[in-house]
Protein backbone atom coordinates (compact mmCIF):
# COMPACT_ATOMS: atom_id res chain seq x y z
CA UNK A 1 0.00 0.00 0.00
CA UNK A 2 2.82 2.42 0.84
CA UNK A 3 6.18 2.95 -0.94
CA UNK A 4 9.36 3.75 1.01
CA UNK A 5 11.32 6.82 -0.16
CA UNK A 6 14.83 7.69 1.11
CA UNK A 7 14.91 11.12 -0.50
CA UNK A 8 14.75 14.28 1.55
CA UNK A 9 13.38 17.54 0.36
CA UNK A 10 15.70 20.45 -0.59
CA UNK A 11 14.33 22.66 2.15
CA UNK A 12 15.12 20.12 4.85
CA UNK A 13 18.66 19.69 3.57
CA UNK A 14 19.38 23.43 3.50
CA UNK A 15 18.07 23.97 7.02
CA UNK A 16 20.06 21.07 8.34
CA UNK A 17 23.31 22.37 6.79
CA UNK A 18 22.85 25.83 8.28
CA UNK A 19 22.16 24.46 11.72
CA UNK A 20 25.17 22.17 11.68
CA UNK A 21 27.42 25.01 10.57
CA UNK A 22 26.30 27.29 13.40
CA UNK A 23 26.70 24.56 15.98
CA UNK A 24 30.21 23.70 14.86
CA UNK A 25 31.35 27.28 15.01
CA UNK A 26 29.77 27.56 18.50
CA UNK A 27 28.56 30.98 17.59
CA UNK A 28 25.31 30.60 19.58
CA UNK A 29 24.95 34.30 20.09
CA UNK A 30 25.21 34.96 16.39
CA UNK A 31 22.81 32.04 15.83
CA UNK A 32 20.26 33.50 18.19
CA UNK A 33 20.60 36.99 16.68
CA UNK A 34 20.61 35.78 13.11
CA UNK A 35 17.61 33.49 13.35
CA UNK A 36 15.71 35.30 16.06
CA UNK A 37 12.85 36.18 13.68
CA UNK A 38 12.54 32.55 12.44
CA UNK A 39 12.08 29.21 14.12
CA UNK A 40 14.09 26.20 13.17
CA UNK A 41 13.77 22.79 14.80
CA UNK A 42 16.57 21.52 16.92
CA UNK A 43 18.72 18.53 16.16
CA UNK A 44 16.72 16.01 18.20
CA UNK A 45 13.53 17.06 16.47
CA UNK A 46 15.11 16.77 13.03
CA UNK A 47 16.35 13.27 13.74
CA UNK A 48 12.76 12.09 13.71
CA UNK A 49 12.48 12.95 10.04
CA UNK A 50 15.71 11.31 8.93
CA UNK A 51 15.02 8.05 7.20
CA UNK A 52 12.22 6.66 5.03
CA UNK A 53 9.10 8.65 4.21
CA UNK A 54 5.72 6.95 3.53
CA UNK A 55 3.29 7.98 0.83
CA UNK A 56 0.27 6.23 -0.75
CA UNK A 57 0.56 5.01 -4.32
CA UNK A 58 -2.80 3.03 -4.46
CA UNK A 59 -5.58 4.08 -6.88
CA UNK A 60 -8.69 5.73 -5.56
CA UNK A 61 -11.13 3.61 -3.60
CA UNK A 62 -14.19 4.49 -5.65
CA UNK A 63 -13.87 3.90 -9.34
CA UNK A 64 -15.39 6.73 -11.35
CA UNK A 65 -17.15 5.52 -14.43
CA UNK A 66 -16.85 7.48 -17.62
CA UNK A 67 -19.80 9.70 -18.36
CA UNK A 68 -20.46 7.96 -21.66
CA UNK A 69 -20.35 4.45 -20.18
CA UNK A 70 -23.38 2.13 -20.07
CA UNK A 71 -25.35 1.76 -16.85
CA UNK A 72 -24.89 -1.81 -15.51
CA UNK A 73 -28.05 -3.89 -15.01
CA UNK A 74 -29.27 -4.42 -11.42
CA UNK A 75 -28.81 -7.86 -9.91
CA UNK A 76 -32.04 -9.14 -8.27
CA UNK A 77 -31.91 -11.48 -5.26
CA UNK A 78 -35.27 -13.16 -4.53
CA UNK A 79 -35.76 -15.09 -1.30
CA UNK A 80 -38.69 -16.53 0.63
CA UNK A 81 -40.46 -14.61 3.37
CA UNK A 82 -39.41 -15.49 6.92
CA UNK A 83 -41.93 -14.78 9.69
CA UNK A 84 -42.06 -15.39 13.41
CA UNK A 85 -45.07 -17.25 14.82
CA UNK A 86 -45.49 -17.44 18.56
CA UNK A 87 -45.19 -17.92 21.38
CA UNK A 88 -48.03 -15.38 21.69
CA UNK A 89 -49.80 -16.08 18.42
CA UNK A 90 -53.54 -16.66 18.00
CA UNK A 91 -52.99 -20.08 16.44
CA UNK A 92 -49.97 -21.15 18.52
CA UNK A 93 -51.67 -20.97 21.95
CA UNK A 94 -48.43 -20.20 23.73
CA UNK A 95 -46.74 -23.61 23.54
CA UNK A 96 -43.80 -22.87 21.24
CA UNK A 97 -42.23 -20.40 18.86
CA UNK A 98 -41.81 -21.17 15.15
CA UNK A 99 -39.61 -19.35 12.66
CA UNK A 100 -41.31 -20.11 9.35
CA UNK A 101 -40.03 -19.77 5.80
CA UNK A 102 -42.95 -19.23 3.44
CA UNK A 103 -43.23 -19.67 -0.28
CA UNK A 104 -46.57 -18.03 -0.90
CA UNK A 105 -48.87 -19.73 1.62
CA UNK A 106 -46.79 -22.91 1.80
CA UNK A 107 -44.41 -23.42 4.73
CA UNK A 108 -41.19 -24.80 3.25
CA UNK A 109 -39.14 -24.77 6.47
CA UNK A 110 -39.83 -24.39 10.18
CA UNK A 111 -37.37 -23.77 12.98
CA UNK A 112 -39.10 -24.61 16.30
CA UNK A 113 -38.09 -23.13 19.64
CA UNK A 114 -39.63 -25.05 22.54
CA UNK A 115 -39.46 -24.82 26.31
CA UNK A 116 -41.90 -21.98 26.98
CA UNK A 117 -43.98 -24.20 29.29
CA UNK A 118 -41.03 -25.51 31.27
CA UNK A 119 -41.56 -24.80 34.96
CA UNK A 120 -38.98 -27.02 36.60
CA UNK A 121 -41.61 -29.37 38.02
CA UNK A 122 -39.10 -32.08 38.88
CA UNK A 123 -37.08 -29.67 41.00
CA UNK A 124 -40.16 -28.22 42.69
CA UNK A 125 -41.46 -31.59 43.92
CA UNK A 126 -38.14 -32.92 45.22
CA UNK A 127 -38.90 -31.90 48.81
CA UNK A 128 -42.65 -32.57 48.82
CA UNK A 129 -44.78 -35.59 49.55
CA UNK A 130 -46.61 -37.38 46.76
CA UNK A 131 -49.89 -35.72 47.71
CA UNK A 132 -48.29 -32.27 47.93
CA UNK A 133 -46.71 -32.73 44.50
CA UNK A 134 -50.04 -33.52 42.84
CA UNK A 135 -51.20 -29.90 42.14
CA UNK A 136 -48.10 -29.26 40.01
CA UNK A 137 -49.29 -31.86 37.50
CA UNK A 138 -52.65 -30.12 37.12
CA UNK A 139 -50.75 -27.09 35.81
CA UNK A 140 -48.87 -29.03 33.14
CA UNK A 141 -51.99 -28.98 30.95
CA UNK A 142 -54.90 -27.03 32.34
CA UNK A 143 -57.19 -28.34 29.57
CA UNK A 144 -56.93 -31.98 30.71
CA UNK A 145 -55.71 -31.88 34.33
CA UNK A 146 -56.99 -35.29 35.47
CA UNK A 147 -55.03 -37.08 32.74
CA UNK A 148 -51.74 -35.86 34.22
CA UNK A 149 -52.95 -36.67 37.72
CA UNK A 150 -53.64 -40.24 36.62
CA UNK A 151 -50.21 -40.54 34.98
CA UNK A 152 -48.43 -39.36 38.12
CA UNK A 153 -50.55 -41.56 40.39
CA UNK A 154 -49.91 -44.68 38.30
CA UNK A 155 -46.16 -44.06 38.47
CA UNK A 156 -46.20 -43.68 42.26
CA UNK A 157 -48.39 -46.76 42.71
CA UNK A 158 -46.05 -48.82 40.56
CA UNK A 159 -43.05 -47.71 42.61
CA UNK A 160 -44.73 -48.42 45.95
CA UNK A 161 -46.62 -51.53 44.76
CA UNK A 162 -50.00 -50.13 45.87
CA UNK A 163 -53.30 -51.82 45.01
CA UNK A 164 -56.15 -49.41 44.24
CA UNK A 165 -59.73 -50.48 45.15
CA UNK A 166 -61.84 -51.51 42.17
CA UNK A 167 -64.37 -48.68 42.62
CA UNK A 168 -61.55 -46.17 42.70
CA UNK A 169 -60.24 -47.55 39.39
CA UNK A 170 -63.67 -47.23 37.76
CA UNK A 171 -63.99 -43.63 38.94
CA UNK A 172 -60.52 -42.88 37.57
CA UNK A 173 -61.37 -44.29 34.14
CA UNK A 174 -64.68 -42.43 34.13
CA UNK A 175 -63.11 -39.03 34.70
CA UNK A 176 -60.11 -39.81 32.49
CA UNK A 177 -62.48 -40.32 29.56
CA UNK A 178 -64.48 -37.21 30.46
CA UNK A 179 -61.18 -35.34 30.42
CA UNK A 180 -60.37 -36.85 27.02
CA UNK A 181 -63.71 -35.58 25.67
CA UNK A 182 -62.99 -32.20 27.25
CA UNK A 183 -59.65 -31.96 25.45
CA UNK A 184 -60.88 -33.19 22.07
CA UNK A 185 -63.76 -30.72 22.15
CA UNK A 186 -61.37 -27.82 22.64
CA UNK A 187 -58.82 -29.12 20.11
CA UNK A 188 -61.31 -29.58 17.28
CA UNK A 189 -63.24 -26.37 17.82
CA UNK A 190 -60.01 -24.44 18.39
CA UNK A 191 -58.83 -25.67 14.99
CA UNK A 192 -62.13 -24.48 13.55
CA UNK A 193 -61.69 -21.11 15.21
CA UNK A 194 -58.26 -20.73 13.59
CA UNK A 195 -59.74 -21.25 10.13
CA UNK A 196 -62.64 -18.88 10.75
CA UNK A 197 -65.46 -21.13 12.05
CA UNK A 198 -66.59 -19.63 15.35
CA UNK A 199 -70.01 -21.30 15.67
CA UNK A 200 -68.79 -24.85 16.58
CA UNK A 201 -66.53 -23.28 19.19
CA UNK A 202 -69.54 -21.96 21.08
CA UNK A 203 -71.47 -25.18 20.59
CA UNK A 204 -68.81 -27.37 22.17
CA UNK A 205 -68.01 -24.91 24.92
CA UNK A 206 -71.58 -25.35 26.12
CA UNK A 207 -70.87 -29.08 26.45
CA UNK A 208 -67.48 -28.41 28.05
CA UNK A 209 -69.21 -26.30 30.67
CA UNK A 210 -71.30 -29.31 31.70
CA UNK A 211 -68.17 -31.42 32.16
CA UNK A 212 -66.59 -28.62 34.20
CA UNK A 213 -69.65 -28.73 36.45
CA UNK A 214 -69.06 -32.48 36.94
CA UNK A 215 -65.51 -31.59 37.98
CA UNK A 216 -66.78 -29.05 40.47
CA UNK A 217 -69.36 -31.38 41.97
CA UNK A 218 -66.91 -34.22 42.53
CA UNK A 219 -63.99 -32.24 43.99
CA UNK A 220 -64.99 -28.58 44.36
CA UNK A 221 -62.68 -27.22 41.64
CA UNK A 222 -63.32 -26.58 37.97
CA UNK A 223 -59.79 -26.41 36.58
CA UNK A 224 -57.13 -27.73 38.94
CA UNK A 225 -58.99 -30.69 40.41
CA UNK A 226 -56.36 -32.65 42.40
CA UNK A 227 -58.97 -35.43 42.54
CA UNK A 228 -57.07 -38.49 41.29
CA UNK A 229 -54.36 -39.25 43.83
CA UNK A 230 -51.85 -42.02 44.49
CA UNK A 231 -53.88 -44.86 45.97
CA UNK A 232 -57.26 -43.91 44.47
CA UNK A 233 -59.30 -40.72 44.48
CA UNK A 234 -59.76 -38.08 47.15
CA UNK A 235 -63.45 -38.81 47.86
CA UNK A 236 -66.41 -40.77 46.57
CA UNK A 237 -68.82 -39.51 43.93
CA UNK A 238 -71.71 -37.45 45.39
CA UNK A 239 -75.29 -38.62 45.07
CA UNK A 240 -76.95 -37.93 41.75
CA UNK A 241 -73.76 -37.26 39.81
CA UNK A 242 -73.69 -40.60 37.98
CA UNK A 243 -77.28 -40.06 36.79
CA UNK A 244 -76.38 -36.60 35.47
CA UNK A 245 -73.31 -37.96 33.69
CA UNK A 246 -75.50 -40.64 32.10
CA UNK A 247 -77.99 -38.02 30.85
CA UNK A 248 -75.13 -35.99 29.42
CA UNK A 249 -73.36 -38.85 27.69
CA UNK A 250 -76.57 -40.15 26.09
CA UNK A 251 -77.13 -36.79 24.35
CA UNK A 252 -73.50 -35.98 23.58
CA UNK A 253 -73.23 -38.16 20.41
CA UNK A 254 -75.85 -35.87 18.85
CA UNK A 255 -73.53 -32.93 19.49
CA UNK A 256 -70.71 -34.87 17.80
CA UNK A 257 -72.96 -35.41 14.77
CA UNK A 258 -73.65 -31.68 14.61
CA UNK A 259 -69.93 -31.00 14.83
CA UNK A 260 -69.19 -33.42 12.00
CA UNK A 261 -71.93 -31.92 9.85
CA UNK A 262 -70.34 -28.53 10.33
CA UNK A 263 -66.73 -29.64 9.79
CA UNK A 264 -66.34 -32.75 7.66
CA UNK A 265 -68.38 -31.53 4.68
CA UNK A 266 -67.11 -27.97 4.88
CA UNK A 267 -65.05 -26.96 1.85
CA UNK A 268 -62.82 -24.54 3.80
CA UNK A 269 -62.18 -27.13 6.51
CA UNK A 270 -61.17 -29.69 3.90
CA UNK A 271 -58.86 -27.30 2.06
CA UNK A 272 -57.11 -26.41 5.30
CA UNK A 273 -56.67 -29.98 6.59
CA UNK A 274 -56.54 -32.44 3.68
CA UNK A 275 -52.91 -33.15 2.69
CA UNK A 276 -51.68 -30.80 5.43
CA UNK A 277 -49.26 -32.01 8.11
CA UNK A 278 -48.85 -35.43 6.51
CA UNK A 279 -46.85 -38.05 8.42
CA UNK A 280 -46.72 -41.61 7.22
CA UNK A 281 -46.37 -44.48 9.66
CA UNK A 282 -42.57 -44.65 9.42
CA UNK A 283 -42.10 -40.92 10.01
CA UNK A 284 -44.55 -40.97 12.92
CA UNK A 285 -42.66 -43.78 14.65
CA UNK A 286 -39.26 -42.20 14.02
CA UNK A 287 -40.42 -38.86 15.42
CA UNK A 288 -41.96 -40.48 18.51
CA UNK A 289 -45.54 -39.37 17.88
CA UNK A 290 -48.19 -40.70 20.25
CA UNK A 291 -51.94 -40.67 20.73
CA UNK A 292 -54.27 -39.43 17.98
CA UNK A 293 -51.32 -38.24 15.84
CA UNK A 294 -49.83 -41.74 15.74
CA UNK A 295 -53.20 -43.39 15.10
CA UNK A 296 -53.97 -40.80 12.42
CA UNK A 297 -50.84 -41.94 10.56
CA UNK A 298 -52.17 -45.49 10.27
CA UNK A 299 -50.53 -47.11 13.32
CA UNK A 300 -53.08 -48.97 15.46
CA UNK A 301 -51.48 -48.30 18.82
CA UNK A 302 -53.38 -47.34 21.95
CA UNK A 303 -52.02 -47.87 25.46
CA UNK A 304 -55.54 -48.55 26.68
CA UNK A 305 -55.47 -51.66 24.46
CA UNK A 306 -51.77 -52.52 24.20
CA UNK A 307 -50.79 -51.92 27.85
CA UNK A 308 -54.11 -51.50 29.73
CA UNK A 309 -54.01 -49.79 33.12
CA UNK A 310 -56.66 -49.59 35.84
CA UNK A 311 -59.74 -51.40 34.41
CA UNK A 312 -59.42 -50.59 30.70
CA UNK A 313 -59.04 -54.29 29.94
CA UNK A 314 -62.66 -54.83 31.04
CA UNK A 315 -64.15 -52.45 28.46
CA UNK A 316 -64.95 -52.95 24.80
CA UNK A 317 -64.02 -50.13 22.44
CA UNK A 318 -62.39 -49.64 19.07
CA UNK A 319 -59.15 -47.89 18.16
CA UNK A 320 -59.82 -45.37 15.37
CA UNK A 321 -57.05 -45.39 12.77
CA UNK A 322 -56.45 -42.86 9.99
CA UNK A 323 -55.54 -43.54 6.38
CA UNK A 324 -53.54 -40.66 4.92
CA UNK A 325 -51.93 -39.30 8.07
CA UNK A 326 -53.06 -35.72 7.49
CA UNK A 327 -54.95 -33.38 9.81
CA UNK A 328 -58.32 -34.48 8.42
CA UNK A 329 -57.90 -38.02 9.79
CA UNK A 330 -57.59 -36.96 13.43
CA UNK A 331 -61.23 -36.08 14.21
CA UNK A 332 -62.88 -39.36 15.38
CA UNK A 333 -61.92 -40.05 19.01
CA UNK A 334 -64.79 -38.83 21.19
CA UNK A 335 -67.25 -41.56 20.21
CA UNK A 336 -65.05 -44.28 21.71
CA UNK A 337 -64.75 -42.27 24.93
CA UNK A 338 -68.55 -42.14 25.12
CA UNK A 339 -68.66 -45.94 24.85
CA UNK A 340 -66.19 -46.34 27.71
CA UNK A 341 -68.08 -43.86 29.92
CA UNK A 342 -71.37 -45.72 29.43
CA UNK A 343 -69.71 -49.02 30.34
CA UNK A 344 -68.21 -47.40 33.46
CA UNK A 345 -71.63 -46.21 34.57
CA UNK A 346 -73.24 -49.60 33.99
CA UNK A 347 -70.48 -51.58 35.72
CA UNK A 348 -69.71 -49.18 38.59
CA UNK A 349 -69.14 -51.40 41.68
CA UNK A 350 -69.49 -50.58 45.36
CA UNK A 351 -66.71 -50.31 47.90
CA UNK A 352 -63.86 -48.07 48.92
CA UNK A 353 -62.38 -45.45 46.61
CA UNK A 354 -58.82 -45.31 47.98
CA UNK A 355 -56.33 -47.55 49.69
CA UNK A 356 -56.32 -47.92 53.46
CA UNK A 357 -52.58 -47.19 53.72
CA UNK A 358 -52.56 -43.93 55.70
CA UNK A 359 -48.96 -43.20 54.69
CA UNK A 360 -50.00 -42.89 51.06
CA UNK A 361 -53.59 -41.67 51.45
CA UNK A 362 -53.91 -39.55 54.59
CA UNK A 363 -57.28 -39.85 56.35
CA UNK A 364 -59.75 -37.00 56.44
CA UNK A 365 -58.94 -33.97 58.53
CA UNK A 366 -61.69 -34.74 61.06
CA UNK A 367 -60.30 -38.21 61.63
CA UNK A 368 -56.77 -36.89 62.01
CA UNK A 369 -57.71 -34.03 64.34
CA UNK A 370 -60.36 -35.73 66.51
CA UNK A 371 -60.65 -39.48 66.02
CA UNK A 372 -56.92 -40.18 66.00
CA UNK A 373 -56.37 -37.88 68.97
CA UNK A 374 -59.15 -39.60 70.94
CA UNK A 375 -57.52 -42.95 70.24
CA UNK A 376 -54.36 -41.81 72.01
CA UNK A 377 -56.16 -39.91 74.83
CA UNK A 378 -59.77 -41.13 75.17
CA UNK A 379 -60.41 -39.10 78.36
CA UNK A 380 -59.57 -35.72 76.87
CA UNK A 381 -62.56 -33.49 77.75
CA UNK A 382 -61.84 -30.87 75.09
CA UNK A 383 -61.71 -33.46 72.31
CA UNK A 384 -64.87 -35.16 73.57
CA UNK A 385 -66.68 -31.82 73.61
CA UNK A 386 -65.40 -31.06 70.11
CA UNK A 387 -66.63 -34.43 68.86
CA UNK A 388 -70.08 -33.79 70.36
CA UNK A 389 -70.25 -30.35 68.77
CA UNK A 390 -69.22 -31.70 65.38
CA UNK A 391 -71.87 -34.41 65.54
CA UNK A 392 -74.48 -31.75 66.31
CA UNK A 393 -73.28 -29.70 63.34
CA UNK A 394 -73.56 -32.74 61.07
CA UNK A 395 -77.09 -33.42 62.31
CA UNK A 396 -78.12 -29.79 61.82
CA UNK A 397 -76.70 -29.86 58.30
CA UNK A 398 -78.79 -32.92 57.45
CA UNK A 399 -81.91 -31.24 58.84
CA UNK A 400 -81.22 -28.10 56.82
CA UNK A 401 -80.83 -30.13 53.65
CA UNK A 402 -84.19 -31.81 54.24
CA UNK A 403 -85.84 -28.46 54.92
CA UNK A 404 -84.31 -27.00 51.77
CA UNK A 405 -85.70 -29.86 49.71
CA UNK A 406 -89.15 -29.23 51.18
CA UNK A 407 -88.90 -25.50 50.43
CA UNK A 408 -87.96 -26.20 46.83
CA UNK A 409 -91.12 -28.23 46.33
CA UNK A 410 -93.43 -25.65 47.88
CA UNK A 411 -94.36 -22.21 46.60
CA UNK A 412 -92.59 -19.27 48.21
CA UNK A 413 -95.81 -17.27 48.59
CA UNK A 414 -97.81 -20.08 50.17
CA UNK A 415 -95.38 -21.58 52.64
CA UNK A 416 -97.52 -20.68 55.68
CA UNK A 417 -100.66 -21.99 54.05
CA UNK A 418 -98.91 -25.21 53.10
CA UNK A 419 -97.75 -25.73 56.66
CA UNK A 420 -101.32 -25.17 57.82
CA UNK A 421 -102.64 -27.67 55.32
CA UNK A 422 -100.00 -30.20 56.30
CA UNK A 423 -100.86 -29.75 59.96
CA UNK A 424 -104.56 -30.32 59.23
CA UNK A 425 -104.00 -33.44 57.21
CA UNK A 426 -101.56 -34.84 59.73
CA UNK A 427 -104.52 -35.68 62.01
CA UNK A 428 -105.55 -39.35 62.20
CA UNK A 429 -109.10 -38.72 60.91
CA UNK A 430 -107.99 -36.61 57.93
CA UNK A 431 -106.53 -37.86 54.66
CA UNK A 432 -102.83 -37.12 54.30
CA UNK A 433 -101.43 -35.28 51.33
CA UNK A 434 -99.18 -38.15 50.35
CA UNK A 435 -102.00 -40.66 50.12
CA UNK A 436 -101.38 -44.24 49.12
CA UNK A 437 -104.40 -44.19 46.80
CA UNK A 438 -103.66 -45.40 43.29
CA UNK A 439 -104.50 -42.34 41.24
CA UNK A 440 -105.43 -42.71 37.60
CA UNK A 441 -106.10 -40.24 34.78
CA UNK A 442 -109.70 -39.04 34.98
CA UNK A 443 -109.97 -39.19 38.79
CA UNK A 444 -111.37 -36.18 40.64
CA UNK A 445 -109.27 -34.92 43.54
CA UNK A 446 -108.30 -31.88 45.56
CA UNK A 447 -105.16 -30.27 44.16
CA UNK A 448 -103.06 -27.40 45.45
CA UNK A 449 -103.54 -24.11 43.58
CA UNK A 450 -100.34 -22.08 43.84
CA UNK A 451 -102.13 -18.71 43.51
CA UNK A 452 -103.43 -18.76 47.10
CA UNK A 453 -102.09 -22.01 48.51
CA UNK A 454 -105.53 -23.65 48.86
CA UNK A 455 -106.82 -26.99 47.67
CA UNK A 456 -109.53 -27.01 44.97
CA UNK A 457 -111.38 -29.61 43.01
CA UNK A 458 -109.50 -30.76 39.93
CA UNK A 459 -109.41 -33.59 37.42
CA UNK A 460 -106.23 -35.63 36.81
CA UNK A 461 -105.15 -35.45 33.17
CA UNK A 462 -101.95 -37.54 33.26
CA UNK A 463 -99.47 -39.11 35.70
CA UNK A 464 -95.77 -39.66 34.95
CA UNK A 465 -92.97 -40.28 37.48
CA UNK A 466 -94.96 -38.86 40.41
CA UNK A 467 -95.70 -35.70 38.39
CA UNK A 468 -99.43 -35.09 37.97
CA UNK A 469 -101.05 -32.82 35.39
CA UNK A 470 -104.41 -31.57 36.73
CA UNK A 471 -107.22 -29.39 35.34
CA UNK A 472 -109.01 -27.23 37.93
CA UNK A 473 -112.79 -27.22 37.76
CA UNK A 474 -113.42 -23.61 38.87
CA UNK A 475 -111.28 -21.80 36.25
CA UNK A 476 -110.39 -24.53 33.73
CA UNK A 477 -106.66 -23.88 34.22
CA UNK A 478 -104.08 -26.65 33.95
CA UNK A 479 -101.09 -27.07 36.27
CA UNK A 480 -98.42 -29.66 36.97
CA UNK A 481 -97.94 -30.79 40.57
CA UNK A 482 -96.76 -33.89 42.43
CA UNK A 483 -98.55 -36.67 44.24
CA UNK A 484 -97.69 -35.00 47.54
CA UNK A 485 -100.03 -32.08 46.80
CA UNK A 486 -103.19 -33.95 45.78
CA UNK A 487 -105.74 -35.63 48.08
CA UNK A 488 -109.14 -37.24 48.08
CA UNK A 489 -112.37 -35.23 48.31
CA UNK A 490 -114.27 -35.88 51.59
CA UNK A 491 -117.78 -37.21 50.87
CA UNK A 492 -119.45 -34.75 53.26
CA UNK A 493 -118.01 -31.71 51.45
CA UNK A 494 -119.10 -30.20 48.18
CA UNK A 495 -116.78 -28.72 45.62
CA UNK A 496 -114.65 -26.02 47.16
CA UNK A 497 -114.87 -22.68 45.40
CA UNK A 498 -111.86 -20.43 45.22
CA UNK A 499 -111.53 -17.35 47.34
CA UNK A 500 -111.18 -14.63 44.75
CA UNK A 501 -111.42 -11.68 47.14
CA UNK A 502 -107.72 -11.62 48.21
CA UNK A 503 -106.63 -12.05 44.60
CA UNK A 504 -108.87 -9.22 43.38
CA UNK A 505 -107.50 -6.91 46.07
CA UNK A 506 -103.96 -7.65 45.02
CA UNK A 507 -104.80 -7.02 41.38
CA UNK A 508 -106.50 -3.73 42.23
CA UNK A 509 -103.49 -2.61 44.25
CA UNK A 510 -101.10 -3.50 41.42
CA UNK A 511 -103.27 -1.61 38.92
CA UNK A 512 -103.27 1.55 41.08
CA UNK A 513 -99.54 1.30 41.61
CA UNK A 514 -98.92 1.00 37.88
CA UNK A 515 -101.17 4.00 37.14
CA UNK A 516 -99.37 6.11 39.73
CA UNK A 517 -96.04 5.14 38.22
CA UNK A 518 -97.17 6.20 34.74
CA UNK A 519 -98.36 9.56 36.06
CA UNK A 520 -95.00 10.13 37.70
CA UNK A 521 -93.18 9.36 34.44
CA UNK A 522 -95.43 11.78 32.57
CA UNK A 523 -94.73 14.55 35.09
CA UNK A 524 -90.97 14.03 34.80
CA UNK A 525 -91.19 14.17 31.01
CA UNK A 526 -93.06 17.48 31.14
CA UNK A 527 -90.41 18.95 33.45
CA UNK A 528 -87.67 17.92 31.04
CA UNK A 529 -89.48 19.54 28.11
CA UNK A 530 -89.92 22.76 30.11
CA UNK A 531 -86.21 22.96 30.88
CA UNK A 532 -85.36 22.19 27.29
CA UNK A 533 -87.50 25.04 25.88
CA UNK A 534 -86.41 27.74 28.31
CA UNK A 535 -83.83 29.16 25.91
CA UNK A 536 -86.50 29.49 23.21
CA UNK A 537 -88.71 31.44 25.59
CA UNK A 538 -85.84 33.77 26.45
CA UNK A 539 -85.05 34.34 22.78
CA UNK A 540 -88.64 35.22 21.96
CA UNK A 541 -88.59 38.13 24.45
CA UNK A 542 -85.89 39.99 22.46
CA UNK A 543 -87.55 39.51 19.08
CA UNK A 544 -89.02 42.65 17.43
CA UNK A 545 -91.55 42.79 14.67
CA UNK A 546 -90.22 43.34 11.15
CA UNK A 547 -86.55 42.83 12.13
CA UNK A 548 -84.60 40.03 10.54
CA UNK A 549 -81.76 38.82 12.70
CA UNK A 550 -78.56 37.70 11.08
CA UNK A 551 -75.26 36.70 12.56
CA UNK A 552 -72.30 38.96 12.00
CA UNK A 553 -70.40 35.89 10.87
CA UNK A 554 -72.99 34.84 8.30
CA UNK A 555 -71.91 34.35 4.70
CA UNK A 556 -72.11 37.72 2.85
CA UNK A 557 -74.46 38.22 -0.07
CA UNK A 558 -71.72 39.77 -2.21
CA UNK A 559 -68.96 37.55 -3.55
CA UNK A 560 -66.43 40.29 -2.83
CA UNK A 561 -67.45 40.55 0.82
CA UNK A 562 -65.52 39.14 3.76
CA UNK A 563 -66.93 37.46 6.84
CA UNK A 564 -66.79 39.66 9.94
CA UNK A 565 -66.20 42.93 8.02
CA UNK A 566 -68.81 45.66 7.60
CA UNK A 567 -72.49 44.88 7.90
CA UNK A 568 -72.35 41.39 6.34
CA UNK A 569 -75.33 42.09 4.15
CA UNK A 570 -77.66 42.97 6.99
CA UNK A 571 -78.89 46.10 5.18
CA UNK A 572 -79.25 44.30 1.90
CA UNK A 573 -76.03 45.74 0.42
CA UNK A 574 -72.70 44.12 -0.14
CA UNK A 575 -70.35 45.13 2.64
CA UNK A 576 -67.69 46.30 0.15
CA UNK A 577 -70.07 48.88 -1.28
CA UNK A 578 -69.61 51.17 1.73
CA UNK A 579 -67.03 53.94 1.56
CA UNK A 580 -65.71 53.08 5.02
CA UNK A 581 -64.77 49.64 3.79
CA UNK A 582 -62.83 50.71 0.68
CA UNK A 583 -59.58 49.32 1.96
CA UNK A 584 -61.03 45.84 2.04
CA UNK A 585 -61.75 45.74 -1.66
CA UNK A 586 -59.94 43.09 -3.61
CA UNK A 587 -57.32 44.19 -6.09
CA UNK A 588 -56.71 47.63 -4.59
Amino acid sequence: MFTVSLKMTTVNKTCLKKLLKDVISANFLTLNNKYSDKWYPDIEYMKKFQGPLLYCDDPTKYKIEHWSGEVPSEEKCIRNMIINMGPNHPSAHGVLRLILELEGEVVVRADPHVGFLHRGTEKLIEYKTYTQALPYFDRLDYVSPMAYELCFSLAVEKLLNIAVPIRGQYIRVLFAELTRVLHHALALTGQGLDIGAITPFFWMFEEREKIMEFYERVCGARMHAAYIRPGGVSQDIPLGLLEDIYDFIKKFPERIDELEDMFTDNRIFKERLIDVGVYNAEDALNLGLTGPMLRGSGVKWDLRKAQPYDVYDQFEFDVPVGVKGDSYDRVDEMRESCKIILQCLNKMPEGEVKTDDAKVCPPHRAEMKVEAALTTSPDNEELLKLKTDLEEVIQLTCDLIKAQLLDDKSNADGNDLLEKEFSEFSKPDSPVANSKKDWRPGDVCLALWVQDGQYYEARIESIENEEVSVLFTHNRSAEVTTLEFIKEIPRSEMSIKPKKHPISKVREYQKKKKLKKLQRYKQLEEERETEKNKWLAFSSKTTKKGVIKKSIFASPDNVNGRVGIGTCGVSGKGMTEFAAAEKWRKGT
